[in-house]
């Protein structure tokens, strides 16, 4: 185990969206040396012999079942299973354009990465702090799966806030861009 955590040492899981019978691609989204965003895709049945713990797990998910992450200008990779050997490996890196939040209506927009991370509450619900809002203090992170889920969301709290709703309260994360 100290051998292959180590072949990840500088990863930090951000969020994930898994497939908990990898029948479908698992999604996750990863942290490098505290300041470059990889969205990495997992192939069906990459992991099918691992339990779903396994594969959300951020030590067990960085430090043994994935291979070691590339160098390199990349933001979205892939990982396969090689079918005779069963080695694990990313077979695609690419930089792509990243989807972003279009529906922005507030002036408020945070970086992800300035985050400090306090407790997990579930794969996508996180306890953190930022020096950047509520005084420091903490505040719970919502990760969203994708995009279209995030704008409905975005919608539905502008049309509560026009309402009056006081208690809504909603800021962007961005990585660069702005992405919820």
């Amino acid at each position: 185990m100290d051998g292959a955590h180590l072949k990840n040492h500088h990863v930090r899981l951000l969020a994930c969206s898994v497939d908990e019978d990898t029948s479908t691609d698992s999604d996750y989204r990863f942290l490098l040396d505290e300041k470059h965003v990889k969205y990495v895709t997992t192939a069906a049945g990459v992991f099918s012999d691992r339990p779903l713990t396994d594969r959300t797990f951020a030590p067990t998910l960085i430090g043994e079942l994935l291979p070691p992450f590339p160098p390199g200008d990349w933001n979205s990779g892939h990982v396969a299973k090689d079918p005779e050997t069963a080695e694990v490996y990313f077979a695609k890196l690419e930089t792509i354009e990243l989807p972003k939040v279009e529906n922005i209506w507030h002036p408020i927009q945070l970086n992800e990465v300035d985050f400090t991370e306090q407790d997990d509450l579930n794969q996508r619900v996180r306890i953190c702090t930022s020096p950047t809002i509520n005084n420091g203090e903490p505040v719970i992170a919502k990760q969203k799966c994708s995009n279209a889920e995030l704008e409905e969301e975005m919608e539905l709290l502008q049309r509560k806030l026009e309402e009056g709703d006081q208690t809504a309260t909603y800021f962007e994360m961005e990585e660069g861009t702005s992405v919820g």
